[in-house]
């Protein structure tokens, strides 16, 4: 019934063409009944002096209405007549019939066009608002259907059909199996959604506004979804939401059917985690997105029985970084000694979900080229410089006092007022930065940045401003912020780190030029999680879990910590030196790729474990560790 009402709208508009039309139809008919019969009562021959019956006057008098050319071929004066008559009234029926079926036709494609048309579509991803995050969203989209013949990702959003489609065109290219359709509609309002069937839907994918009351507006767009029963049960959701407040709002709204992903928290975890080891976000974005190696879930009965520690290596070209007991909850880098029980799942890095088998032959591993365990340093302090500010600012020092020494500081450098008494707030949460100051002025003057204290600087971070600036402008100004930074150590021999949070994500194309230590695209970096968790609602525990500083991180580990540097080991060897320390390997990075952006910066994901390698000085072995 749904998808008849759904072609019964899509045709209305012709319908009503067709009732308008039928009068003058009508019309034409009566006009050719007539001269049939005067033809025929009245015995009125042609020039040539045939006669016709009915059927044949009637016939000559139809092709006259259609054709006026016709009468030019006539002879007698009274048949001539008569066909004048016929072939003037026909010429101003179906003129008339024209202009109503042509202007009728205009606007039911008019209509069409506004995108109000409900879709007929099953089984399909629906995406609820706008933003710039919705390009890298239906890019991955996109990848993830890659293996579906006919997949369809419905768009409601309260803009014009045109313009979406437009801008999807000029950015996406070639959408590959997957079907865009975008509808005009608001998604707070029941009535609409029915628009994009969310109640047929696969998935649901919930786009903030950027706006202050975004997360109201996420909330009641959760409202309106669970007001329509979904026809399979239950609804399969991803929001984000910006305020740690508004969570538990938030779910309480979704009814136990949306993963709700708390954004602002995670970015700020990324940048504090990235500003301190580099390479970080090419990690997390290789881990995100569905071009490379992606986290799956699979059941290994094979396993059974075996610890955790002797489970990696049961693996070639797969890397375990955690275990989901039978109740869902998912822990990840457990203890090595755990075992694996009936029911249990791996959590593992692999190319795909059937990839995760356990495929590992013979192999032995390189005792001697293990290095010793060494006890680990303890947090130092750490001097750390904020360039430009946004709202997440403050979550992101309040992040990093989890990991920086007792008496490290923060300088901040704002373009307005209202971050010093948002900074003056946070202070007394704080228990290992020992002060916090805050400087308003503008961050691509260079005389300013010349000001800052470059020279003790551990890590400098470099925000774009999206409250005070629009996005194209914000990271314009990060990016002459960064050419003057880089240019100033390089002058000086300053050895700071330097990390920046860019918006658009063809802004990091550019970026390249000023040379920062890594560059994390936070609306890249957030449409890539909410389609993973979108594809795997369970996944939204796993990355919560990595994010959190309280449980195991990714840390880039020195190599020499694990392998002796110049001996060539196998990968079964390597992972096998960190699960000694109860640590489990994502992959690695090689300081000679450090530069070259086709070898993915040096860093290696889940590489597999029968292939040889030999690392140098310097590399890093990536890791999942509590510390």
């Amino acid at each position: 019934p749904v998808q008849l009402r759904s072609i019964a709208q899509a045709m209305r508009g012709i319908v009503k063409v067709v009732e308008k039309a039928t009068g003058f139809f009508n019309n034409l008919l009566v006009l050719v009944l007539v001269a049939g019969l005067v033809l025929t009562l009245f015995q009125i021959a042609s020039g040539d002096g045939q006669t016709f019956g009915l059927v044949e006057a009637l016939w000559q008098a139809l092709m006259r209405t259609i054709d006026a050319g016709a009468v030019t071929a006539d002879s007698g004066w009274q048949f001539r007549a008569v066909m004048f008559v016929v072939t003037l009234g026909g010429i101003f029926i179906l003129s008339a019939l024209i202009g109503i079926l042509n202007t009728g036709l205009e606007a039911s494609i008019d209509e069409l066009r506004k995108g109000r048309s409900i879709i007929v579509e099953q089984r399909h991803t629906v995406i609820l608002g706008w933003n710039d995050d919705i390009f890298a969203v239906l890019e991955q989209l996109i990848q993830a259907n890659a293996n579906q013949r006919r997949a369809c990702v419905a768009i409601l959003a309260p803009k014009d059909k045109v313009e979406m489609e437009d801008e999807l065109r000029e950015r996406l290219g070639k959408t590959r199996t997957t079907r865009l359709v975008c509808r005009t509609g608001n998604p707070r309002d029941a009535a609409d959604l029915a628009i994009v069937a969310t109640e047929r839907s696969r998935s649901i994918i919930i786009m903030s506004p950027r706006n202050q009351s975004a997360d109201a507006e996420i909330i009641k767009t959760l409202l309106a979804i669970t007001a329509r029963p979904h026809l399979g049960g239950a609804y399969n959701c991803v929001a984000e939401i910006r305020d740690p407040r508004n969570l538990h709002p938030a779910g309480i709204a979704a009814r136990g059917q949306a993963q709700i992903v708390l954004v602002g928290s995670m970015i700020s975890r990324l940048v504090a985690q990235t500003c301190r080891q580099s390479g970080l976000s090419i990690v997390y974005e290789g881990l995100l997105s569905f071009a490379g190696d992606e986290l799956y879930f699979a059941a290994v009965p094979a396993l059974i029985g075996l610890s955790y520690a002797e489970a990696i290596n049961k693996f070639r070209t797969s890397s375990i970084i955690g275990l989901v007991r039978p109740d869902g909850v998912p822990q990840v880098n457990p203890p090595a000694h755990t075992r694996i029980e009936q029911g249990w799942q791996v959590i593992a890095i692999s190319q795909d979900d059937d990839t995760v088998l356990p495929d590992a032959g013979v192999f032995k591993l390189n005792l001697a080229a293990i290095a010793a365990v060494e006890a680990g340093d303890a947090a130092v302090r750490e001097d750390i410089i904020f360039v430009g500010w946004n709202w997440k600012l403050p979550q992101i020092i309040h992040e990093l006092d989890a990991y920086v020494g007792p008496g490290s500081q923060a300088l901040v450098l704002g373009a307005n007022q209202a971050g010093a008494q948002k900074l003056a707030a946070l202070q007394g949460s704080l228990h290992t930065f020992g002060a916090v100051e805050y400087r308003q002025a503008d961050i691509t003057d260079r005389s300013v940045l010349e000001a800052l204290p470059l020279a003790s600087a551990s890590h400098i971070v470099v925000l774009s401003n999206s409250e005070d600036f629009d996005p194209d402008e914000a990271d314009a100004r990060t990016l002459i912020a960064l050419l003057h930074l880089r240019d100033l150590a390089r002058l000086n021999g300053y050895r700071f780190s330097l990390t920046s949070e860019l918006l658009d994500t063809r802004t990091q194309e550019l970026a390249s030029i000023a040379e920062a230590d890594d560059f994390i695209v936070s609306d890249r970096l957030i449409g890539l999680l909410l389609v993973q968790i979108a594809e795997n609602p369970a996944l939204n525990a796993v990355f919560t879990d990595l994010f959190d500083p309280d449980g195991s991180e990714i840390y880039f580990k020195p190599i020499e910590d694990y392998i002796k540097p110049g001996l060539a080991v196998d990968g079964y060897t390597v992972y096998a030196a960190a699960t000694r320390q109860n640590q489990s390997v994502i992959g690695w990075r090689l300081q000679q790729d450090k530069s070259d952006a086709s070898r993915n910066y040096g860093v290696y994901i889940n590489p597999h474990k029968d292939g040889m390698v030999q690392f140098a000085p310097g590399d890093k072995l990536i890791v999942l560790s509590e510390d």
